[in-house]
């Protein structure tokens, strides 16, 4: 599957009309929880295939935003990462797909992962009012992860964590400040 997908996103790249037609399937594919992946990526690989295709045409999608929406709050974390990332990157270019999910994203600001986290923080980015809500409450998550790397060592997800603290800190640093006293120690 995974070199099908590859494929894919070559076919795109070169000749988009070719494949714009298996947008529907694809969707279809990353939320078929009967793949059995609930811990690899193969639905995420699907939805980085969607994502190329968004890129070059974001209205691909629009059709299939509740749908992709819905992988925000999927048991594989690679999915629900993916998902705000595919969200990220379309935002960026046509916020206007983006704007019926906002809740859907402030929501998935609370997430176990980080890095889903973080993407969703940056799905919001367009809309300061929303990613304000989603930094309050995603800022108390981040400082609780990254006070806890000392005591279980520094991991990639401590470094997503640091960086969402960090993005926030940045956007929204009456958000973060009054959590100084609480992570200050993790970091000496």
């Amino acid at each position: 599957l995974y070199t099908v997908l590859e494929g894919l996103e070559q076919v795109v790249k070169e000749n988009p009309d070719t494949v714009k037609a298996s947008v529907d399937q694809l969707i279809e594919l990353a939320g078929d929880n009967g793949l059995g992946d609930e811990i690899s990526s193969t639905r995420a690989n699907v939805l980085r295939t969607v994502q190329q295709f968004a890129a070059v045409d974001p209205e691909l999608i629009r059709p299939h935003i509740s749908e992709l929406a819905a992988l925000l709050t999927d048991e594989n974390r690679f999915v629900r990462k993916r998902t705000a990332e595919l969200f990220a990157e379309v935002g960026e270019e046509t916020p206007s797909l983006v704007k019926p999910v906002l809740d859907d994203l402030v929501a998935a600001c609370t997430d176990e992962d980080a890095d889903a986290r973080h993407k969703s923080l940056r799905a919001l980015a367009p809309f300061e009012e929303k990613q304000a809500a989603g930094a309050k409450k995603d800022a108390p998550l981040f400082v609780e992860e990254v006070a806890d790397t000392s005591e279980d060592g520094y991991t990639s997800r401590d470094s997503s964590a640091a960086y969402g603290l960090s993005t926030c800190a940045e956007e929204f640093p009456e958000t973060v400040m009054p959590m100084l006293a609480e992570f200050m120690p993790a970091l000496v």
